[in-house]
């Protein structure tokens, strides 16, 4: 079964470009434009991982981050930043990893380094049980 990534990001190319290269990497991806609809959009579905920009309109990724600590304990999220905020993107990244963000990506990152904070956020969680069991 394909890993389940939902990518938040209220900037469209940057969330088709993410989809482009983590389908073609094997993976089953779904979008969001804010933590809102990240967070409407994950409900009770199982999700292995959540890749989220920090500065959006609407609720940001830092409060989508605290509140999937609290409902999803154990899902890894991966925090982006490309700054832009009244903080820096320093100060706004560390603070993401300090609410629970397991991993954090430089905003511009390359497809390299997206790929590899996802294997490594990934290999660290348990399998997620196929539906037969």
């Amino acid at each position: 079964m394909k890993p389940l990534i939902l990518v938040v990001d209220d900037q469209p190319e940057i969330r088709d470009l993410m989809v482009h290269v983590l389908t073609n990497a094997g993976f089953e991806v779904n979008t969001a434009t804010d933590g809102q609809d990240a967070s409407l959009s994950i409900g009770d579905r199982v999700v292995d991982l959540v890749l989220t920009d920090i500065n959006m309109p609407g609720r940001n990724g830092l409060d989508l981050i605290v509140e999937l600590k609290v409902r999803r304990p154990g899902l890894p999220v991966i925090a982006m930043s490309g700054g832009g905020g009244k903080i820096s993107r320093e100060d706004v990244l560390m603070t993401a990893r300090r609410v629970g963000a397991v991993s954090i990506l430089h905003k511009p990152f390359t497809m390299a380094q997206l790929l590899a904070s996802v294997d490594l956020a990934l290999a660290a969680q348990p399998p997620r049980p196929s539906p037969e069991q």
